[in-house]
């Protein structure tokens, strides 16, 4: 890995606080879907025969959009500025880690909106489910959970996808503005 143990350590407060973030949002569908299927018990439950369209599709599209949105948010270039003399210049190191931290920053970004996004739509059904007892309802909320769990933040995936980062724009800007 090109990422120095020490800026790895210096990156896992907010790698361990979006983790938080991510099994907080999967908890509350949790207990919720609990809640639902203890309520239930004993009741009929019904399988297409009680399903509210506007809420299945509200949550089939929250699951594409899930998908889609995180992936439409850009990159934000370095910002060009006019160089000032300072009385210390960074590190290497500094320089470094000040581009892992914009990098995952927006990995963050892309991640609670898309598990946001997925928890909506699943908060939806459960409620169906809780109400009318369909399973339809309970198997998209449970599809949408699991989509959630699957943005659980895994440190070699973030420092990959950061690493890849930051060897584009080294490549980019050998290249020269375009």
């Amino acid at each position: 890995t090109m990422i120095p143990e020490a800026v790895q350590q210096q990156l896992a407060g907010a790698i361990n606080t979006l983790r938080i973030i991510v099994l907080s949002l999967a908890n509350g569908l949790f207990i919720f879907g609990l809640l639902a299927f203890y309520q239930n018990q004993g009741k009929a439950v019904h399988w297409g025969t009680e399903i509210n369209p506007l809420l299945l599709g509200l949550g089939l599209l929250n699951l594409v959009l899930g998908l889609v949105i995180p992936r439409l948010i850009q990159p934000s270039r370095p910002v060009q500025v006019i160089p000032l003399p300072e009385p210390a210049a960074p590190s290497d190191e500094e320089r470094l880690l000040s581009r892992c931290v914009a990098i995952l920053s927006q990995i963050q970004t892309r991640t609670i909106i898309a598990c946001a996004l997925f928890e909506g739509g699943a908060f939806a059904n459960i409620y169906w489910y809780y109400t009318h007892q369909e399973l339809a309802h309970l198997a998209i909320a449970g599809v949408l959970f699991s989509a959630i769990l699957l943005h659980f933040p895994r440190k070699s995936a973030i420092f990959q996808e950061i690493e890849t980062r930051i060897r584009q724009e080294d490549e980019d800007s050998l290249l020269g503005p375009r």
